[in-house]
């Protein structure tokens, strides 16, 4: 299984202009050095919620919290790899994109500095398109809950919640709801904005329609 055909092919325009780092509100200026530190670059969505400081601010730092801070219950790459599978369910081009760019980014690279998991890409594959995702119980657990909460939070079946509440403890849980309900958040404003790819995550946009 190869990487697919990408879907974008260059850097688009943004529909309003972006906010230049120069020009970024000071509350953001510190977030914004971390952020590129961190990736490696500055992503177009920061360049886009710098608009609106007093919503960037509290977003990044929530963005933070839940996926990487020090006080994380569930690991960091599970976490990832469930924001992946998301991101398709969401129909999110942009977030799969970023996704899938640090999943298979090598560790070292200049890009994306601060995470890598070199996955190959019949593991991307089966993350994005198998029903059953996670790789043991505690895993498949959390990918169930993760994908009936996206597809429908008030229709969670009894059996997944009982394997949950089995398998994880609480405070577990709850990170995993914010896991899920954070990036349903992101997802959406970001393709709402139509947030250009940058041009070198450009060749992941094809996993979007990974079948």
């Amino acid at each position: 299984m190869s990487k697919p055909a990408p879907k974008l092919h260059k850097e688009e325009e943004p529909f309003i202009p972006y906010v230049e780092l120069e020009d970024f509100d000071s509350i953001l200026q510190e977030r914004s050095q971390s952020y590129s530190k961190r990736m490696g670059f500055l992503p177009n969505c920061n360049k886009l919620y710098a608009h609106r400081p007093q919503i960037a601010a509290p977003l990044w730092d929530l963005n933070s919290a839940i996926m990487r801070d020090s006080s994380s219950t569930l690991p960091q790459s599970l976490k990832r790899r469930i924001a992946t599978r998301l991101g398709k369910l969401n129909n999110s081009t942009y977030c799969v994109s970023h996704h899938c760019g640090i999943l298979q980014h090598e560790e070292g690279e200049d890009k994306m500095k601060d995470e890598g998991w070199e996955m190959s890409d019949e593991d991307v594959h089966s993350l994005l398109v198998d029903k059953e995702g996670g790789q043991d119980e505690f895993e498949k657990a959390c990918f169930d809950f993760a994908d009936a909460m996206t597809l429908d939070p008030t229709s969670i079946s009894e059996e997944i919640y009982e394997r949950v509440k089995k398998l994880l403890s609480p405070a577990q849980i709850v990170e995993l709801a914010a896991v899920v309900g954070f990036w349903k958040l992101y997802n959406t404003i970001h393709s709402g904005l139509k947030v250009p790819l940058e041009a070198h995550l450009l060749e992941f946009s094809g996993w979007i329609n990974a079948e």
